[in-house]
């Protein structure tokens, strides 16, 4: 493997696992977000 198959590979893997926990934050922060916008 190339240096930047490793690269991607890895970054990947960091996607995989961070990608639930900013659904998550992004959904909390939209419903936040028009709770407050409806004040």
């Amino acid at each position: 493997m190339s240096d930047l198959q490793i690269v991607l590979a890895g970054f990947a893997q960091i996607a995989v696992n961070v990608w639930p926990v900013l659904a998550v934050l992004a959904l909390y922060g939209a419903v936040s977000w028009r709770e407050s916008r409806r004040g």
